[in-house]
Parts: structure tokens; sequence; C-alpha cells
């Protein structure tokens, strides 16, 4: 079996108007920063392949 895609959902409260997600690659990674959540909708993707050392 191969899994070509995976999505990780989860309910937000509706009265929910911003987002912290976190970014950064190798030593700066998990920046935080905040977001306000403006559409219904908040997606996040990486299109890279993991940076192997």
């Amino acid at each position: 079996m191969q899994v070509d895609r995976l999505a990780v959902t989860l309910p937000l409260a509706e009265r929910a108007r911003e987002v912290m997600a976190f970014h950064g690659r190798w030593i700066r990674e998990f920046q935080p920063h905040r977001l306000l959540l403006e559409h219904d909708s908040f997606v996040i993707e990486n299109r890279r392949a993991p940076q192997l050392p």
C-alpha cells in the first residue's frame, strides 16, 4: 500500500479568529507566527521532500 496524501482536519470554535502556526528551516524550526483566520479554512502545505543531513 502507498499513501499519496494525508490530511488532518481539526474542528475550531466559531469564535476562533486567529491561528498560531510554526515555520522555519533547519536550526530555526518552529518559529511561531499568528495569522488572522479570515476564511473558513487554513491550509499549510509542504511541497518539498524532507531535507536529510
